[in-house]
């Protein structure tokens, strides 16, 4: 059996990013980065199984799309009402949950993450699991930071990173 998926391309001032939808919700929401939709593709392919991409236009890709120019237009008052589908290990999915509770303008750290999951030597996995977070902006993983307060790893890049801190109102705390 053949999963089809819908696909829009949303631009933004720091790249396009690529939005991938299941029938239940946005399953991806990611900056086009060689390597990195190569990845996220054999992930779909895991847990879909075979697939097909169209270009279609989704509700929940619409949705995603209001919700991207909301977020660059008032970061601090574009609330998520997207539906995602999220596919994971029950360890990424709950490092994922914690994430979310990230409010915009705050900063958590990779070790502020476990102790919440009640896992406080779990750091480093901690920020495995971000790494792999499939819809960036939506799970704000850009506000996750080294325990030290330095900006370390971004599946988009540290510049997009940065500018995601910047345009929250953030930057000025951190390394």
């Amino acid at each position: 059996m053949t999963t089809i998926l819908g696909k829009a391309v949303l631009a933004s001032p720091i790249g396009p990013l690529v939005a991938i939808a299941s029938g239940r919700g946005l399953c991806v929401l990611e900056f086009e980065r060689e390597g990195r939709m190569d990845w996220l593709w054999k992930r779909l392919q895991t847990h879909y199984g075979r697939l097909e991409v169209t270009e279609d236009a989704r509700p929940v890709l619409d949705a995603t799309r209001r919700w991207l120019d909301s977020y660059l237009a008032n970061p601090h008052a574009a609330a998520v009402e997207v539906p995602l589908d999220l596919w994971g290990t029950e360890f990424e999915l709950s490092v994922w949950q914690a994430i979310n509770r990230v409010p915009c303008g705050e900063l958590a750290s990779y070790g502020q993450i476990a102790a919440g999951l009640n896992r406080p030597s779990s750091a480093r996995a901690v920020g495995g699991a971000t790494g792999r977070n499939p819809v960036a902006l939506v799970i704000p993983c850009h506000r996750v930071i080294g325990t030290d307060g330095s900006i370390t790893g971004y599946g988009g890049g540290l510049d997009r990173k940065r500018w995601l801190l910047t345009h929250e109102g953030v930057i000025g705390r951190i390394r």
